[in-house]
């Protein structure tokens, strides 16, 4: 099952418009059942934190590709970016 379908979304994520990771998100996502988005040119990410990491499921087209998974939500937009490109 999907986080989306058991998560609750929030109103708080990052963004590659302006490589930003809007304050509060962290806080908003860790330990909670919760998740945000990652919005992007070439992609849409799904943003949670479980199991003391934070992960992004990539979604292209509808479906999603990888998870990608990161110590930080610096490191994973890195990662994530890197792979799928920054716009």
């Amino acid at each position: 099952m999907a986080i989306s379908e058991v998560f609750k979304e929030i109103d708080l994520g990052m963004s590659n418009f302006d490589l930003e990771i809007e304050d509060g998100f962290q806080e908003a996502i860790v330990g909670k059942e919760c998740f945000g988005r990652h919005t992007a040119w070439n992609f849409n990410g799904i943003v949670y934190h479980k199991d003391s990491k934070f992960h992004e499921d990539v979604w292209q087209h509808g479906v999603c590709i990888e998870t990608k998974s990161a110590g930080t939500l610096q490191e994973l937009m890195e990662a994530v970016n890197d792979a799928y490109g920054c716009a």
